[in-house]
């Protein structure tokens, strides 16, 4: 994994952790899209 997946993973499970304290079940789904999405991934 590279710097910038390692930094959307963090920030996407801090999400999901935020949620379940906050309001458990509220989200059904997280999406990605642009380069994240497509593998063109670049600074």
């Amino acid at each position: 994994m590279n710097s910038l997946e390692i930094r959307n993973r963090k920030i996407i499970d801090a999400v999901i952790r935020k949620e379940q304290a906050v309001c458990p079940g509220a989200i059904a789904l997280i999406g990605i899209y642009g380069s994240f999405q497509t593998g063109d991934i670049h600074p």
